[in-house]
């Protein structure tokens, strides 16, 4: 893909993390092969170690509710070990936040 190009050049700083959070998604778009593919490109060049979960509320109240926004996410990450996940929904945050 070509939009993925550019990321290449910005992941290679270990600085730059990536927040996961897309406008308006339910759980009904995590079956689309687009969310997924994306999701996944950006998987490869941040890794779980630079890579957090990230919401748009209250914009995204417009479409789904902030449960729904959950579920997409904990169907998205399920190949992920526990470690892994618990990285993408808080220790990642906590790093990059310095909390």
């Amino acid at each position: 893909m070509l939009w993925n190009l550019p990321l290449k050049n910005v992941c290679i700083s270990t600085s730059f993390y990536f927040k996961e959070g897309r406008v308006c998604v339910c759980s009904c778009l995590c079956e689309d092969e687009i969310f997924y593919s994306v999701f996944d490109s950006i998987l490869f060049f941040f890794h779980d170690d630079r890579m957090m979960f990230s919401s748009n509320l209250p914009v995204d109240n417009l479409n789904s509710s902030f449960p729904q926004l959950i579920e997409a996410y904990r169907d998205l990450v399920k190949p992920f070990t526990l470690e892994e996940q618990n990285k993408f929904f808080a220790e990642n945050s906590k790093t990059f936040y310095r909390l």
